[in-house]
C-alpha cells in the first residue's frame, strides 16, 4: 500500500504515545526514550577500568566495601504498536457519494499509524479479525512488511467480525509495553465492547480508538423506497421508503453512537469518529493532537 506523501507530510511531526497518565511524568503519554543511550536498564558490574566515565561507577557499591565497579546497561527494548482491524462485512459499505469504502479507509488509515509507529522504532503488529481470515495477521513487522500485508488485505472485507479471537494474539504481542490502535466501525457488539476493551487495556500501556463511518449511514439521503440488506447475516433484508424511515433511523443512530462514545469515556480510552471523505493526515493529526502528541504546526504542513 503506498501513502500519498501529502498525508504523510501533514504526520510528520506526530508521535504515538500512551495516552494515559503515567506516575512521576508531567504529562500523559510519556514513556521511556529508546534511542540509544536513554531509557537504559541494569544489565550487570564489571570491574572499573582506566577511562571509563565516572558515572557510570557505582558508588553504593564501593561504599560497602565491593570496590569500583561500573553498572553496565542496555538500552530498553523496542516499543511494540498493534492494529486491530475489524475486517467484518459492514466495514465494505460505500456510499454513492464516498470516494472509498470504509474498508479501503481503514487500511489507509493503519498504514498511516504504522508509518509514524515506525519512525518512533516500534515493532509493528497486525491483527485484522473476521469469520475465517487469519493469515494476513503478523507481529514484529517493518513499516514495508505492513504494507505488503495491507494490500493483500485490500477488498477483503467480508462476514461477520469477532475480535475475541484476535485479541489474545494481539496481547500476546504487546507483552504488557505496547500501544494499541482498535479501527472498527463499532456498529455491533456495543453489549461486549467495555469488557473487550479492559481485555485489550490490561495487555498494553495505553489504547486508542477509530470509528469508521460512511455518510451515508448518517444521513440517509436516499429520496425513494429501498432494499436495506444486512451484509453480515445472508438473506435478513429491510424494504423501507427511506424519507419517511430517515427520523426513526436518525434517532437510533444517534442512540447508539451516545452509548459507544459513554463506554469509551467510562473506560477512559481515546475515541475518533472519522468519515471516509475526511482527510486521513488531517484527521489523525487532530486525533493524535487532542492528546497532546502532535504539535499543532504539523496540521497546517503542505
Amino acid at each position: 500500500m503506498r501513502v500519498p506523501p501529502e498525508i504523510l507530510k501533514r504526520l510528520g511531526e506526530c508521535r504515538i504515545l500512551a495516552p494515559r497518565l503515567m506516575e512521576g511524568l508531567p504529562r500523559a503519554g510519556i514513556q521511556r526514550s529508546r534511542r540509544p543511550g536513554e531509557g537504559l536498564e541494569f544489565h550487570h558490574y564489571r570491574p572499573y577500568m582506566a577511562g571509563d566515565n565516572l558515572r557510570h561507577l557505582d558508588w553504593r557499591l564501593y561504599g560497602r566495601g565491593g570496590g569500583l565497579a561500573v553498572r553496565v546497561q542496555t538500552p530498553d527494548a523496542p516499543g511494540r504498536f498493534a492494529l486491530l482491524l475489524d475486517a467484518s462485512a459492514s466495514m465494505g459499505y460505500q456510499g454513492e457519494h464516498s470516494p472509498c469504502s470504509k474498508w479501503s479507509y481503514a487500511l489507509l488509515l493503519a498504514a498511516c499509524l504504522g508509518w509514524v509507529a515506525a519512525r518512533q522504532g516500534e515493532q509493528l503488529g497486525l491483527f485484522p479479525y473476521q469469520q475465517g481470515l487469519r493469515e494476513e495477521a503478523g507481529n514484529h513487522l517493518s513499516f514495508e512488511m505492513l504494507c505488503a500485508r495491507l494490500d493483500v488485505l485490500e477488498g477483503r472485507a467480508a462476514n461477520r467480525g469477532n475480535p475475541d479471537a484476535a485479541l489474545p494474539a494481539c496481547g500476546d504481542f504487546l507483552a504488557g509495553r505496547g500501544i494499541a490502535f482498535w479501527i472498527s466501525d463499532f456498529l455491533e457488539g456495543e453489549e461486549q465492547l467495555a469488557f473487550r476493551l479492559r481485555t485489550l487495556r490490561a495487555s498494553c500501556s495505553g489504547v486508542y480508538a477509530i470509528q469508521v463511518l460512511d455518510e451515508d449511514e448518517i444521513q440517509l439521503p436516499f429520496p425513494e423506497a429501498r432494499l436495506f440488506q444486512d451484509p453480515e447475516q445472508e438473506g435478513r433484508e429491510v424494504a423501507a421508503l427511506a424519507p419517511l424511515a430517515r427520523k426513526d433511523y436518525q434517532h437510533r443512530l444517534q442512540e447508539h453512537q451516545a452509548r459507544i462514545h459513554s463506554i469509551f469515556q467510562e473506560e477512559e480510552i481515546p475515541l475518533a469518529t472519522l468519515i471516509t471523505r475526511e482527510d486521513p493526515g488531517t484527521a489523525l493529526g487532530n486525533f493524535l493532537a487532542s492528546s497532546g502528541e502532535c504539535p499543532p504546526s504539523a496540521l497546517h504542513a503542505r
